[in-house]
Order: C-alpha cells, then sequence, then structure tokens
C-alpha cells in the first residue's frame, strides 16, 4: 500500500488578549484563510492558536491570558519531527510572558519560519508598576515590607498619586515626582499583619493625561496572614555551642521560634510549645513530643522507647544509614558528605529500644559500622520522640561553611527533624484539600479522604461540595471516587473570594469541612502592550525564513512557492499469515468434508 503525504504547512497565530483591539485584525484573518485556501492543493495546511497553550484553531477569539511561544515549538517539535515540513509561519506580537525564550526553542526542521509582525511599536506615554516583592506568609502581629518598582516612559514633569489599599482602606499614600522621560522609582511600604486568613491588597498609580494603557497602573497582590509560629521549648542546664547551632537552624524557618530556658528556672507550663529539646539534660514526662539531645558526659537513662546504658570512652565516626530510613526524604548528598564531616563526640553506650525507631546516623569504630545510633526516631502512639547522641554540631555547621559558603545542608537536616516531631497528626475521619488560591483560568485540584473507625480509607458514600462566591452565587459539585478517597477538578471559576462547604455522611454521622480559597486574577496580557517586533526578526533569521507585515501576507505564499518542495510517499507492507485468512479455512474444510463423504461413499473408510 502506497500513502503519499503533502508537505505541510504550519501556521500558528497569537491567540493571546494583548492582540485584543489592533486594527490589523481583520486584515490577518482574511490573508490567513486566503493562504490557506490558495496552498490547499499543493500543500497540507495546519493551523494552530498560540496562547497558554497551543491548540488547533477552530475560529480567532484573541482570549487568552497568558502568551506561550515555547508551547508551540514544543508542540512542532512533539508533531512534526520527521515529516513532510515545508514552511512554518507564526504570527504574533513578539510579547510572550510564559514559558522559555523561543529564540533557544528546539526547532528541528530544515523548513524556514516566516514570522507576521502584529501590533505597534511606537513608545507610548506610560507609568506602569513593573514589579511588586512581598511575603506571601506573614503571622499575626507581625509587620511585613512590600518593595514597589515604578516604570515611566515619556512622563518628565508629571506628578503621580502611588496609593497601597486594602479592600477599601488606603494604607500607605506618596507622590512621585518624574524629572526624566523614562524614570525608575522603588517606593518600600511596610504593613501590618492584623487579621489572619487570605488577604487581598492593591497598589494602584493615578493615570495621566494621553496615556493609552493604564491596566498597568494597578496591580493586586494576595498575602496570607498565619495565626502564629510554632514554639519549640529548649531546655538546658548549661550553655553550649551545639545550642546555638539547633536554634538558628531552627529559625531559618519562618514557621518556629525558639524559646530556650535553663531546667532550674522552667516552671513545667508546656501549654503553647510544639516540641521539647531535652539538651543535655534528664526529663521525666512532658505532654508533648521530645527530641533528647545527649552528650559526652550521658549517663545511663531511660524513656518509654528506649534505654541508654552508658560506659566509660568515646566513639567519633559517623554512619549514614538514610537507606533504611523511611519517615522522611533526606538530602542524597548526606551520604558523601558525612565521612567529611569532623568527628563527632560520642558516649561509648549501649542502646536498648523497647519499641519501633529508624536510625539516620549510626556509630563507625575504626571503620567498622556499629548498630550504636547518633540519629534515631521513634513514632509514638501519643507523641513522636527523637535522639541525638553526641557533641559537636557546632563545628559540622562551620566546616560546611567552609567547603560550601552555606549551612543548607545541616540546617535542612535539623528543619526536618522538628517538623517530622512537631507536626500535629489530623485524626479527623474526613479530610479535604485544596489550594488556597489559584489563578484565574488555572484548574481547581480538590481532593478528599474518608476513614473508618480503623483509620482504614473507604469511599461508599458520596461526597458533595459547595462554592459560594463573593456575589452569593453557589456551584455545587459531587466529588469523582477513585480507588480508595475521592477527587474533583473543577475549571473557568471566576476571579475572586469563594467559601467552600464538603460534606458526607458516614456510619449515620455527617462530616462537614469548610474553608476559603481565592482565585487571582492574571493581568499579565495588559501589562504591555508595545510590540516586540525585535524578538520576531531573530526568530525568523535564525530560521532562514523573513519577517512580514499583514499587508505581506501574499508574499508569503510567493516565498512558499519558491521552495523546493515534494510530495513523499510511504510504502506499508501488510503481512498476515495464512491460517488467519478465513476463507482459506473454509475453502480447506470444504474439501476435507468433500474427500470423507467420498470415500465415505465408496467404502473406503
Amino acid at each position: 500500500m502506497i500513502d503519499k503525504e503533502k508537505p505541510i504547512i504550519v501556521v500558528g497565530v497569537d491567540q493571546s488578549e494583548s492582540i485584543q483591539g489592533e486594527a490589523q485584525l481583520p486584515d490577518l484573518q482574511a490573508g490567513i484563510k486566503e493562504l490557506q485556501n490558495n496552498l490547499a492543493d499543493d500543500y497540507q495546511v495546519d493551523l494552530y492558536g498560540v496562547g497558554t497553550n497551543t491548540t488547533l484553531l477552530d475560529s480567532f477569539q484573541y482570549e487568552d491570558k497568558t502568551s506561550n511561544y515555547s508551547s508551540f515549538f514544543q508542540q512542532l517539535s512533539d508533531v512534526y519531527s520527521h515529516r513532510n515540513v515545508a514552511a512554518v509561519i507564526f504570527a504574533s506580537d513578539g510579547l510572550y510572558n510564559q514559558g522559555s525564550n523561543p529564540l533557544y526553542a528546539d526547532y528541528p526542521f530544515q523548513a524556514p519560519l516566516y514570522t507576521i509582525a502584529l501590533g505597534d511599536t511606537t513608545p507610548q506615554k506610560d507609568i506602569r508598576i513593573s514589579k511588586l516583592y512581598h511575603n506571601d506568609l506573614v503571622f499575626l502581629g507581625n509587620s511585613f515590607p512590600l518593595k514597589i518598582s515604578v516604570q515611566t516612559q515619556f512622563c518628565a514633569g508629571e506628578k503621580v498619586n502611588l496609593t497601597v489599599w486594602k479592600e477599601q482602606n488606603l494604607l500607605y499614600q506618596e507622590t512621585l515626582l518624574v524629572s526624566e522621560a523614562n524614570q525608575r522609582f522603588q517606593t518600600d511600604v511596610l504593613l501590618s499583619a492584623d487579621e489572619v486568613g487570605m488577604h487581598r491588597y492593591q497598589v494602584r498609580l493615578s493615570s495621566l493625561n494621553g496615556e493609552k494603557n493604564t491596566y498597568n497602573n494597578t496591580e493586586d497582590f494576595f498575602v496570607e496572614i498565619l495565626e502564629s509560629r510554632q514554639k519549640i521549648l529548649l531546655l538546658t542546664e548549661s550553655v553550649h555551642p551545639d545550642i546555638f547551632a539547633l536554634t538558628t537552624a531552627i529559625e531559618q524557618n519562618d514557621n518556629y521560634e525558639v524559646h530556650q530556658h535553663f531546667v532550674k528556672e522552667f516552671k513545667g507550663d508546656y501549654s503553647s510549645y510544639s516540641l521539647l529539646i531535652a539538651f543535655h539534660t534528664e526529663v521525666n514526662e512532658a505532654p508533648l513530643p521530645i527530641w533528647y539531645v545527649w552528650g559526652a558526659n550521658a549517663t545511663t537513662q531511660q524513656t518509654d522507647w528506649m534505654q541508654l546504658n552508658a560506659y566509660e570512652g568515646i566513639s567519633s565516626e559517623v554512619l549514614v544509614n538514610s537507606e533504611e530510613f523511611s519517615y522522611f526524604q533526606m538530602d542524597e548528598e548526606w551520604d558523601a558528605w558525612a565521612q567529611q564531616l569532623p568527628p563527632l563526640v560520642v558516649p561509648f553506650a549501649d542502646i536498648n529500644y523497647l519499641m519501633d525507631y529508624q536510625n539516620v546516623f549510626s556509630q563507625k569504630e575504626k571503620g567498622i559500622a556499629t548498630n550504636r545510633p547518633i540519629l534515631s526516631f521513634h513514632k509514638g502512639q501519643e507523641h513522636r520522640q527523637a535522639l541525638w547522641l553526641g557533641e559537636g554540631l557546632w563545628k559540622w555547621r562551620l566546616f560546611e561553611y567552609a567547603q560550601n559558603e552555606s549551612h543548607e545542608l545541616l540546617d535542612g537536616l535539623i528543619q526536618q527533624c522538628v517538623q517530622f516531631l512537631a507536626v500535629k497528626e489530623d485524626k479527623r475521619l474526613f479530610r479535604v484539600n485544596l489550594p488556597k488560591k489559584i489563578h484565574e483560568h488555572e484548574d481547581l485540584s480538590i481532593s478528599a479522604q474518608l476513614y473508618d473507625a480503623n483509620y482504614e480509607l473507604f469511599n461508599d458514600p458520596d461526597v458533595t461540595i459547595s462554592l459560594r462566591n463573593s456575589e452569593g452565587y453557589e456551584f455545587a459539585f459531587t466529588l469523582n471516587k477513585t480507588v480508595q478517597s475521592y477527587e474533583l477538578v473543577i475549571s473557568d471559576l471566576e476571579e475572586g473570594q469563594y467559601h467552600y462547604e464538603c460534606k458526607v455522611i458516614s456510619s449515620g454521622e455527617e462530616h462537614v469541612r469548610t474553608g476559603h480559597f481565592t482565585v487571582i486574577p492574571l493581568q499579565l496580557e495588559q501589562r504591555q502592550k508595545q510590540a516586540n517586533h525585535q524578538l520576531l526578526y531573530k526568530l525568523a533569521n535564525m530560521h532562514e525564513g523573513t519577517l512580514f507585515y499583514v499587508s505581506e501576507i501574499d508574499d508569503i505564499q510567493q516565498s512558499i512557492n519558491r521552495l523546493e518542495t515534494k510530495t513523499i510517499s510511504y510504502s506499508r507492507v501488510h503481512l498476515s499469515e495464512l491460517l488467519n485468512q478465513r476463507w482459506i479455512f473454509i475453502l480447506l474444510l470444504v474439501f476435507l468434508s468433500l474427500e470423507w463423504f467420498l470415500r465415505k461413499r465408496n467404502g473406503s473408510i
């Protein structure tokens, strides 16, 4: 069988919002359709819309919220590699705001790339918010910085009013005096976190006479304010350089704050703490997770999950057992890094474990691995616990900085330990997970888990969720059942704040989970209107093509007609086993039956 493939012309047309309103669009659409019709006899013409994604184009809409040129080139590579591609045509304004630089995209053809330049490259009078720098998470009662970067263009002599708002409340105001044609301003503002939840703030610039694009004069940002940090209690009997190493590493994470007390001064109130670090001291009982840090002078001690029998002498080498450790994922560099670290001062002691445990680090004696731990963990029924046996963390910290000019490995490990120990386990039978904020046109992914009294997953009953937007409209959905849990993906939610209520009835009891999330508007396409034809020229020049304007679309056809293209024929050979031919089987059956009948009739059988 012979298949023939015509030369292929791939056409990509920008469908993002930045193209909207351009006077050239009717001529562009008419030119593309005429080009399709004129080339249809000799070429296969495939038309794509390029925006957030690249898809086959049925109609021109120009509604995508982002421009991702790299998705177009990825589509070319995925679909048309090793195909009979004669040319590629790409129509756009040269403004992309997602994906990688198209100049570095894979282009697996010898075919020329022709670009069609849209939009206006004339510089316009404009003032815009070019960048906002802020924290995404802030704790209640704290202040947080906001840095505002403003760029002006042809605005010399103008006065611009800059304001910061939270809903209808004015938080900050400043007047910017523009003295140069093109000038940049940096403004630092300190805002207060005074209410828990997800909050929307807005930075505004007053518009100017003659300014055409005012969309980039305002920008929203969102900050989540959490109730408080988790408090870590460190009890000790004396000062030690390892305390500084521990506390500094822990407080690199903004979610934690360490409170250090001497044992003799502590009054025994653990109620406000998430974790106790017992540093070189004994703690009999405490109603919270405990991290025992015992030094070289540790004496024989016992907890509810292990017993330390101390002898005279010390050990000093470290062996990493990360392959056998499963409570959390350690950095792979620890395997090699532990062999370079300065030796710890570790008491010579035996550990008898009374319950389940896992080791991260173990000791080595003269290069021989032992089962004596340095760092081990226990998942208790009520609270998690850990043991660090040895001194010299401060040496590890200094050594890492001397080698790498950072404390990333050690600080990361200590923070992982604290996170594992201080985590508050969710004992609820019904759990719902969804993000607290998504962008406009981004899918909202919801998952839910339902447990029985034995904490085993099941999904027999239906789970429903209702969403209510800020205008009071409600939308109801039923979650889809997976193997053991539930999930749902909701698309095309409009911007704004939403309240959700998720329900399920299990064993006659109704379980309800409520919360809020925010859909953040995307304004990327409106922030920059001045077309970038230089990028389009470079793209065409890199791939042996030419830049054309809309009025020159007919010239593209002439350029294509001058190309040396040809139809490619593919031969296909289909092999089939003889026994799979049914008519031969029937024919054989008929002849065999006839032979049997004749033999039977003649008495030969």
